[in-house]
Order: C-alpha cells, then sequence, then structure tokens
C-alpha cells in the first residue's frame, strides 16, 4: 500500500506485462495531431482469429508507456505512438514512423513509411510497411528488426501458418514467411482467404470459381463457378460452405461433412 511514484497524467491504464498505458488529453486544434484516423488492431492475434487479416488502425490517442517504477518508456509527447503489442509498438514523429520495443529502444529506425492500409501478424511477430518514396511494401520482423522482404511489391497479405502472399503486377507470389522462399505462384486476380492455423485455405477468382488450397499452393478441389456463394475460414481441416440450400461443413478434399441446410454455421 505504499505510494511508489506520483503519476501526474489524465488517464492510466493497468499494468500489462511491466508496462502501464498513461493517456494525455489534447485540443481538437492541436496542429500537431491526427488529420486522418488510419491504423493498429482490433484484435489481438487477428491472423489466427478471424478469416481474414485486420487492417492496422490508429485510434488517435495521445498514449505514452510508463514502467513499473514511473520512468517513461515511451513519451507520449510523439506525434503519434500505437497500442503496444507483444514486440512493442510503432511511434511516429517529425513525419518519420519507427518501431520501439517493449524497452523504449528503437528496433526498426525511423523512416519514411507508412502504416496505412498495411496489416500485422501479431503473433509471428511481422508487419507489412510501405516506403512513401517508390510507393512498395515490405515487411519487416518486429522481433529483431531485421527486413525480411524488400519494398519491391505492390501489396502484401499474411496468410497465417507461416505464409504470406506477395502481390507484383499481375501476379500473387505464395511465399514461406520463415525462410523467404517461393513456394507458388498464382495470377494477381485471385484472391485468398487466411490459412489461420489450418494447413488449408480457399481462394477464388472473379468468376467466383473456388478452389481449396494446401499451404504448399497446391489445389486440393476446384468448385465451378455457381456452385458456393459463400465460404468461411477452414478449422481443423473443416470449413463452412453456402450453397444455394443453406450452410454445410466440408473437408479440404471437397466432401460434404454436414449437408447444406442451416440458416448459419459457426466453427469454434
Amino acid at each position: 500500500g505504499r505510494v511508489q511514484f506520483a503519476a501526474p497524467y489524465d488517464v492510466i491504464l493497468p499494468y500489462h506485462h511491466g508496462l502501464a498505458e498513461y493517456q494525455r488529453r489534447v485540443s481538437h486544434f492541436n496542429w500537431g495531431g491526427f488529420l486522418a484516423g488510419a491504423l493498429i488492431g482490433s484484435s489481438t492475434h487477428s491472423v489466427y482469429y478471424d478469416d481474414e487479416v485486420t487492417p492496422l488502425t490508429y485510434d488517435g490517442v495521445k498514449r505514452g508507456y510508463l514502467d513499473r517504477v514511473g520512468n517513461i518508456v515511451i513519451d507520449s509527447k510523439n506525434d503519434a505512438v500505437y497500442p503496444m503489442t507483444e514486440f512493442g509498438t510503432f511511434v511516429r514523429n517529425k513525419g518519420k514512423l519507427g518501431f520501439v520495443n517493449r524497452k523504449g529502444q528503437y528496433l526498426i529506425a525511423p523512416g519514411n513509411y507508412t502504416l496505412d492500409d498495411g496489416l500485422l501478424d501479431d503473433v509471428d511477430g511481422f508487419v507489412s510497411l510501405k516506403d512513401k518514396e517508390n510507393g512498395k511494401w515490405g515487411v519487416f520482423s518486429m522481433v529483431d528488426g531485421a527486413q525480411v522482404i524488400d519494398f519491391a511489391y505492390d501489396g502484401v497479405q499474411f496468410l497465417g501458418s507461416q505464409r504470406l502472399l506477395l502481390t507484383k503486377g499481375d501476379k500473387n507470389m505464395l511465399i514461406n514467411q520463415e525462410t523467404g522462399a517461393f513456394v507458388a505462384e498464382f495470377p494477381a486476380r485471385v484472391k485468398w482467404m487466411a490459412f489461420l492455423l489450418d494447413d488449408y485455405t480457399w481462394c477464388w477468382n472473379d468468376k467466383k470459381e473456388y478452389a481449396i488450397v494446401d499451404r504448399n499452393g497446391q489445389v486440393q478441389y476446384r468448385v465451378a463457378a455457381g456452385q458456393i456463394q459463400d465460404v468461411k475460414g477452414f478449422r481443423n481441416g473443416l470449413t463452412p460452405v453456402k450453397t444455394k440450400t443453406g450452410w454445410g461443413i466440408m473437408d479440404h478434399q471437397g466432401q460434404w461433412i454436414v449437408e447444406p441446410q442451416y440458416k448459419d454455421i459457426i466453427m469454434v
């Protein structure tokens, strides 16, 4: 019950793994503030608990972080401090964006980057950043700050299960996220659902021709246009699938485990 330190801030949130977020109120006419709310995480571990990875979001809160003895680890006086992740957080100041670990040390040095429309793999610790100069996307590790994918791509999509999709021109390249090795190539018009924690996922084209694909990029099952109305992500090798007669459950080889008949199916 002894007082440890004074905390002259507007709001302080509970400690989490040694850090507490503090907040201060600012005027709506703060010229150093945020002209657009854009980017970090709507939910922890979004890669694994949603059918799609959620774009990063910034909520406009003027926040900083304190350690257990009241030292400021990350100062709220920066132009923008993003919500904390397991690995650290992004800090934007004087037009430069960098990534700071939970000790307040820069792992990704401040640079001319943007998070707008970027994605965060907060389980394996990767983030996609755009180079403002060439408009291309790259990928950084939030564990050690290393750039694992150069700024050379038109888009990046984290798929989970150590796979990511790199878009370049009219091609999508499936990449082993752990090694950076090329796995398979698909047309850029083909859309992908995340693998989540599974070995299989759905992809489809603009004609709504669906296919089940494994982590090696091998097609396991194809569905002609018009036969499927909607799909959800795989869980333990099974996927909810909607046809004209309702939702059912299918395995990765296209066999019905539960015939389509239900208004909705949620895998738990």
